[in-house]
């Protein structure tokens, strides 16, 4: 009797540890392009909206324009979700280009936490006519 109960409870686990949480979403690719003050992106629920910048840091040789900058952008949905990503361009020049790794370390869309990773780069926009940052990478909601 002892073996069938031990036999019963490994196919239990067995069979809970293979079935798909309900709740996951996998993770998507997205881009968000800003321009002065606003932004464009196709992440779910966050078409548009506004940004705000923090300068964490900044080091490297000023003379010869090649810096290493810490930022804290503030995203603000137009749908009023929030979402902090912390990003690192390396400047090799002046002022383009620009680029280096970023992360979402904070925020939400509809009430499930936001994390993602990615790239960015500041790319001069001929249509504008100033440079816009692009940030591409992947995000998940949940």
């Amino acid at each position: 009797m002892r073996r069938i109960s031990i036999l019963l409870a490994v196919l239990a686990m067995v069979g809970v540890g293979s079935i798909p949480a309900a709740s996951a979403v996998p993770p998507e690719q997205i881009t968000i392009t800003t321009a002065p003050g606003e932004f464009r992106s196709n992440i779910a629920d966050c078409p548009t909206g506004t940004w705000v910048d923090e300068l964490v840091g900044i080091t490297g040789n000023f003379e010869k324009a090649i810096l290493n900058i810490k930022v804290r952008k503030t995203l603000t949905c137009s749908t009023g979700h929030e979402f902090v990503i912390h990003f690192q361009p390396k400047v090799r020049g002046v002022p383009l280009p620009q680029s280096g790794p970023w992360r979402i370390v904070e925020g939400a869309i509809g009430g499930e936490s936001l994390h993602g990773t990615g790239r960015m780069s500041l790319e001069f926009d001929k249509e504008l006519g100033y440079p816009v940052e692009v940030f591409t990478g992947r995000v998940h909601i949940g």
